[in-house]
């Protein structure tokens, strides 16, 4: 069920981003040609969870546009490439798409890191870019472009739900990368706004398979629920 839900979600993210091609930078559109779509994703490695289905969602999506016409008469053109969740490769991707591929717009990372690598790169070379992280907000008047709301205000959301149900004593297991250190840092800020309290904490690697020590850890701090 999960990854049908996701497999879903990224195919309507697909769809809403190749909607928006008619408008791309003229930079990769000149002519005739095809529309040039690039993606960065982790489809290979310990989030291909996320990046895999995202790949497949925007070629099927690809395929339904050519097959009905393209768009205003003009097919799409895919360049996809798996940066293993490494922000070094996520970088030369980035230079890659731009440089040789010339796209108009460029679809992924699937993380924070490797999207912050790939940033300054986007920006000098005007070329928008939509991410799929909450971790980076983009700032006003940039290329940057992300379908989440605001991590201050995705944790306050969930936060609001588990006060809703009495939740006041919270366990915390976050992953030691960016996502992991951000959203820690969110639910240590807001949680007492909420008259919560996080009574334990730990940390797993994002390709750990097994975390009960740590779960043996949080779960002898007594949170509600546990």
């Amino acid at each position: 069920m999960f990854k049908r839900i996701k497999l879903l979600s990224t195919f309507a993210l697909a769809t809403a981003t190749l909607g928006l091609m008619a408008a791309a930078p003229a930079r990769a559109q000149g002519g005739g040609g095809p529309f040039r779509v690039g993606i960065i994703a982790s489809g290979t490695g310990p989030v291909s969870f996320l990046g895999d289905p995202f790949i497949k969602s925007v070629r099927l999506r690809v395929e339904q546009i050519n097959s009905a016409g393209g768009i205003n008469g003009r097919q799409v053109q895919l360049f996809a490439y798996d940066d293993e969740s490494s922000p070094d490769k996520a970088l030369t991707f980035a230079k890659k798409l731009i440089t040789e591929d010339k796209v108009a717009v460029i679809l992924g990372p699937s993380l924070s890191s490797t999207t912050r690598a790939i940033l300054p790169t986007i920006e000098a070379a005007k070329v928008p870019v939509l991410y799929n992280t909450p971790i980076n907000e983009p700032p006003p008047g940039s290329f940057q472009f992300s379908p989440f709301p605001s991590e201050e205000t995705s944790y306050r959301v969930a936060l609001q739900e588990l006060q809703r149900r009495g939740i006041k004593r919270l366990a915390v297991l976050a992953t030691t990368d960016t996502t992991g250190e951000s959203g820690h840092g969110w639910l240590n800020k807001l949680a007492s706004t909420y008259g919560m309290e996080v009574v334990g904490s730990e940390r797993l690697n994002i390709a750990d398979k097994d975390v009960t020590p740590q779960m043996t850890k949080l779960r002898s701090a007594s949170p509600d629920g546990s």
